[in-house]
């Protein structure tokens, strides 16, 4: 391993940490690459215009392995964004030289198959992760539960998603019993029943901040019982009535910071009783 990719290798391995960038920017510094000038001011947060003069004099060098969807930030890329079949094809050389911690599959027609980004190995280095927009096969669901490369998700967003399944909840099998146990996740589908299967699945008592805005929902006592963990807890726009407004009210949710229900219809009472239980904490 040369010199610059094990520098890399330290700051993959440490997302988070300053230290291994700065090393590695001294290293390009001394070298005469001009990126690590960049990634030393973008570190120090000075002189935009600078950075500006860089990006516009080397964007095409730096970013030529990601294409356009890309942004930088403490000298470094951390998401990705593009369809599924570009991720997967450029997934070896655009992780080979950013530690991107984030991937957004965008929309391509309206069925693409995420199975080839799946079996990347790179995923493992993942800990945010969005599909959206287009209807996601059953193939591509059992895919996503059974990735073992995601162990390490924290944050799953599969907002905007319909479904190719004329079954019964068919987001169920998603979230059965999925290899990952995200803190974070999002969903605004077509899936009436995704409550539920959120409910039954192992997911419910790691989450921390949920997100079902959008969607219309059945029945959801038996998943706000299991959320333990909750701080933030969004259901805006969900067709939600006084019977949701009751389960919200007896529910312990003892670490909620946040309830976002503007948008349903909540009688009077309902929405005295909400206020009265979680008070400034919630958004009617």
């Amino acid at each position: 391993m040369d010199r610059r990719a094990e520098l890399l290798a330290a700051i993959f391995a440490e997302p988070d940490a300053d230290a291994p960038r700065w090393v590695y920017a001294d290293h390009l510094m001394s070298i005469g690459d001009p990126r690590g000038e960049f990634i030393a001011l973008q570190l120090r947060e000075v002189d935009n215009d600078r950075q500006r003069e860089l990006l516009a004099a080397h964007w095409d060098a730096w970013s030529a392995p990601a294409g356009e969807r890309l942004f930088f930030e403490r000298g470094f890329c951390p998401w990705w964004g593009a369809p599924a079949a570009v991720l997967a094809e450029r997934a070896a050389a655009v992780f080979a030289c950013e530690p991107i911690v984030a991937i957004e599959v965008t929309r391509e027609g309206r069925h693409a198959s995420i199975a080839g980004l799946l079996a990347r190995p790179e995923l493992t280095r993942i800990r945010a992760l969005s599909v959206g927009g287009w209807t996601l096969l059953p193939t591509d669901l059992a895919a996503l539960a059974a990735c073992e490369a995601l162990a390490e998700l924290e944050e799953l967003n599969i907002s905007g998603l319909g479904s190719a399944s004329r079954a019964h909840a068919p987001y169920a099998p998603l979230l059965a019993a999925p290899t990952w146990r995200p803190r974070r996740f999002a969903a605004r589908t077509t899936d009436a029943s995704i409550a539920g299967s959120i409910a039954a699945s192992p997911i419910a008592a790691t989450l921390e901040h949920l997100d079902l805005s959008g969607t219309r929902l059945d029945n959801i006592g038996p998943l706000i019982a299991r959320l333990a963990r909750v701080t933030h807890l969004l259901l805006e726009r969900c067709r939600l009535e006084v019977d949701a407004a009751t389960a919200l009210v007896a529910a312990p949710l003892t670490k909620l910071e946040l309830l976002d229900v503007r948008g349903n219809r909540f009688s009077p009472d309902a929405r005295a009783k909400l206020a009265e239980r979680f008070g400034d904490r919630v958004l009617m």
